[in-house]
């Protein structure tokens, strides 16, 4: 069997596509709770373990531009310390905000990786095991969320998906237009009241023009 395995950091999407993929019947697995437990966690740093969930785990790793990730970031912080500005969120370390979940691998805080880093260092640091991972193994996908949010885009995503691993499961016409995952809106990215351009120095010095530049021309490999 074959099973589409989500990831991707928060706010980048992993929702988005997760009910993508389901409402177009394509087998998902995005993590599992049990009791404080998190195996698999979608935003954490892949294990070679996804590929024993099934006999061909297709890991789909979804990116989002560093503007709108970073924005999204600072109002859905999920599972890191809440800080009360932009300008504090973007410079200070992270701090991790959970007590109570736990890694699978380690038992130890979920989000453990996180501490101490600054949120750039944290979207370095996970792209640069996302890629680790996909040189160790086989059916590894990246694609953007930018991308696929255009439905003629996605439309040419879920035929590659179903011509390579389900073929059974190509359509003429998939269901590409979904309501926003998180506040069941018809808008397709959330609007927060920032200033970007504001913030231009910081974030110009603290990005990774590598990767950013590689995410921003990503649609999907």
């Amino acid at each position: 069997m074959v099973l589409f395995k989500i990831s991707g950091e928060r706010n980048s999407g992993t929702n988005f596509l997760t009910k993508i993929l389901e409402m177009n019947n394509f087998p998902t697995y995005v993590h599992r709770r049990k009791k404080n437990t998190i195996y698999h966690w979608k935003h954490g740093v892949p294990s070679d373990d996804y590929k024993k969930l099934d006999e061909t785990v297709v890991d789909l790793f979804i990116f989002r531009n560093l503007e709108d990730w970073l924005v999204s970031c600072l109002h859905n912080v999920y599972h890191l310390h809440k800080y009360d500005s932009f300008k504090k969120f973007l410079t200070l370390p992270q701090i991790s905000d959970d007590k109570t979940l736990l890694d699978y691998r380690t038992n130890r805080c979920l989000n453990e990786d996180d501490n101490g880093k600054t949120i750039f260092q944290i979207r370095e640091y996970k792209f640069n095991k996302i890629m680790e991972y996909k040189k160790r193994n086989k059916d590894v996908i990246l694609v953007n969320l930018s991308f696929i949010q255009d439905s003629n885009n996605l439309s040419q995503f879920l035929d590659f998906l179903s011509d390579k691993y389900i073929p059974k499961l190509k359509v003429d016409n998939y269901i590409t237009n979904i309501k926003h995952t998180k506040n069941n809106s018809n808008i397709t990215n959330r609007i927060y009241n920032i200033n970007i351009s504001e913030y231009r120095d910081i974030i110009d010095s603290n990005l990774n023009d590598e990767i950013e530049n590689f995410i921003n021309n990503l649609t999907f490999i």
